[in-house]
């Protein structure tokens, strides 16, 4: 090819690109064919090189029409490059802004996320909504660093709705098992990040915690995906980092306790009522765990347990293990 060819490709190849940024609906094959008269297999071959020379394109499927986009602006390119896992971490930490929300430090953050979303849009098209696969808001307490292959094997089945095949150590019986899941997100409760999963083994919804997992990879079972598994209907439950089947909980406060029950958020089925002695009743509908025996016995003697009658039974034989750690 001639001097004069490659100039006209790279004219054309440029024009493309500029095509592609205002077409807001994107362009077919022949659309851009025509515009620029050459053929398919030219502009197919322009894609590929506009590709290489790194510019995010993608294409998507309406019906039978495929249409090709340019992701972000070109002249934001160089100065926003983002791996869908970059991506991912920008969009979770949105969730932790807080107070910073309405401040020009929040307002500057929330104007990169909607950046990072357009980087994110050919991997919503294909799997689950990625800003979605991320449940809590709690602080992590761990240090998670040497989980970070295992991260990487497990975000990238997300992404694509792969099995995993993976060892699971459990520390509550001191095994390790082999177990073939479904990976549906990362969940953080107690100052832990769980996978939140469909385990084949079990036949059943289970968390798992990122630093007990072993030896995660890529599954060859032939298994349906479980498309009505609803991982926030799974831990809409849970009270710290226990998974289980949820029991109505009652819970008798102090009158004196009234001021500070009136603005706590405890959990998302709460119902408080005042009885007419001053004494206040807080309902939850939560899984009994030791997360919750633990808040409850904070409360010392400011708290009955009304309902379930174990955890009642749990709630005095702590107090009384504790009296006997002290005693002088």
């Amino acid at each position: 090819m001639n001097d004069t060819s490659k100039d006209t490709q790279m004219v054309r190849q440029w024009k493309i690109l500029l095509t592609l940024e205002s077409a807001q609906q994107g362009s077919t094959l022949r659309e851009l064919a025509d515009e620029h008269d050459v053929d398919l297999r030219t502009i197919q071959r322009d894609l590929r090189d506009i590709e290489a020379a790194g510019f995010p394109l993608y294409d998507e499927t309406d019906g039978n029409i495929k249409r090709w986009r340019l992701l972000i602006n070109h002249h934001g390119l160089k100065a926003f490059r983002l791996t869908a896992g970059e991506a991912f971490a920008l969009l979770v930490a949105e969730d932790k802004l807080g107070e910073l929300r309405d401040t020009p430090i929040g307002e500057a953050y929330q104007s990169l996320t909607r950046k990072a979303r357009q980087i994110l849009k050919p991997l919503e098209k294909q799997s689950q909504p990625i800003t979605e696969a991320y449940i809590g808001k709690e602080p992590i307490a761990r240090d998670y660093s040497a989980c970070g292959e295992e991260y990487k094997v497990i975000f990238s089945a997300i992404n694509r709705r792969a099995l995993l095949d993976m060892h699971y150590y459990s520390a509550w019986n001191d095994e390790l098992t082999e177990r073939t899941v479904a990976p549906l997100g990362f969940w953080n409760a107690g100052g832990e990040v769980y996978l939140l999963a469909f385990c084949y083994t079990r036949n059943e919804g289970r968390s798992f915690r990122l630093d007990r997992i072993r030896r995660v990879k890529p599954s060859k079972a032939e298994l349906p995906w479980p498309e009505d598994f609803d991982k926030q209907e799974f831990v809409s439950h849970s009270f710290g980092p226990w998974i289980g089947d949820a029991e109505e909980v009652v819970l008798r406060f102090a009158p004196g306790m009234a001021d500070y029950l009136s603005n706590l958020k405890v959990h998302e089925s709460q119902q408080f009522s005042l009885r007419d002695n001053g004494e206040i009743d807080l309902s939850l509908d939560v899984v009994p765990s030791l997360s919750l025996l633990s808040w409850v016995a904070g409360f010392g003697g400011d708290v009955r347990v009304i309902k379930p009658e174990r955890l009642r039974e749990q709630l005095a034989s702590l107090h009384q293990r504790g009296l006997s750690a002290n005693e002088v």
